[in-house]
């Protein structure tokens, strides 16, 4: 009898969580469009990531869909969007690695990853996320 009420139990919780995190998620979501006119507005080049080494690779390989690279005298930043802040940070445990040059970032369901010589360029990136307009 037990047994049969954990697995009910467990069958409520896997019909709610997901539901709760998508409307959570859309509400407080940054957007990726949103958020490369504002980079694209301050002067940033935007671009899909580019191969520059083995961790904007992985980056672009990981994300292909959902991220980009911003450019400026500032420096260079990656970004990709996931879904909700689970997701995004499910992608940063696969992105991260022992003695990694690169800092990896996250903001709601937002990544960031960027070179400590470009920490300027994340700080614009990072002022620039936008969210879904409210009408």
């Amino acid at each position: 009898m037990r047994k049969g009420s954990a697995a009910a139990l467990a069958g409520v919780c896997a019909l709610t969580l997901p539901a709760a995190a998508t409307s959570s998620a859309t509400s407080t979501a940054y957007t990726l469009t949103a958020t490369k006119r504002c980079l694209v507005a301050k002067g940033a080049r935007v671009t899909p990531v580019q191969s520059i080494d083995l961790r904007f690779k992985a980056l672009h390989d990981l994300a292909q869909r959902n991220s980009f690279q911003a450019r400026s005298s500032l420096g260079t930043v990656g970004l990709a969007f996931a879904r909700s802040s689970r997701d995004a940070a499910l992608l940063a445990e696969l992105i991260r690695v022992p003695r990694d040059p690169y800092h990896v970032v996250l903001r709601r369901n937002a990544l960031l990853m960027f070179r400590t010589r470009s920490k300027p360029a994340f700080d614009a990136a990072a002022t620039c996320l936008r969210g879904l307009s409210k009408k």
